[in-house]
This record gives C-alpha cells, structure tokens and sequence, in this order.
C-alpha cells in the first residue's frame, strides 16, 4: 500500500549567478494539478533527522458566504476595575490596553 504525499511542490525562483543565493520573493506553491496556490504570505521548510521535509504555507483565504451561515460579530469585553488596575501596575499602555479608550 503506497501512500501518496505528494500535495504541494515548493519551487523557487532562479539563483543569482554573482553570489548564488536565492531570494524568497518569486518563491511560488504548485499544486498537484499544477495550478498555483494564490495568496501565499509564507512557506517555511522543516525537517527532523531521519524525516520528510514539511512546509508550513501561510496564506489568505477567502471563505464564501453559504446559506446558514453564523456570523458573529463582537466587541471586546470590558475589564472590571481590578483588572485594569492589575494591567496598569504591569505596565500595559497605550495601545497594549485591551480596555476601551
């Protein structure tokens, strides 16, 4: 029994001929079908000794709207006093304050 793991190629842009090296940028995700992965923001390498290469994609997706759908929408709780107080004395200003303005 052969399992295939094959689902994504990693291929990445050509090498520079002065210093050899290969930039990140141009790096592009194939799938099995050979179509391109869109909205790629990261792909990073792994490997353990004596296993398989691993690549951990980062990228956007887009989730359609489908009938019965949940959407919620909330807004950030609000702190009690003491926790506000707790998060002052830690030092959490500006813009690290989970609490309204």
């Amino acid at each position: 029994m052969k399992s295939e793991l094959n689902l994504v190629t990693v291929v990445p842009p050509p090498c520079d001929a002065k210093n050899g090296m290969c930039m990140a940028s141009g790096t592009k995700v194939l799938l099995r079908d050979g179509s391109e992965l869109q909205g790629v923001t990261r792909v990073e390498l792994v490997a353990e000794v004596g296993g398989l290469w691993r690549a951990r994609i980062d990228c956007v997706a887009t989730v359609p709207t489908m009938p019965g759908m949940l959407l919620e929408i909330s807004e950030p709780r609000r702190l009690v006093w003491w926790q506000r107080l707790l998060l002052r004395m830690s030092g959490a200003t500006g813009s690290n304050r989970p609490w309204g303005k």
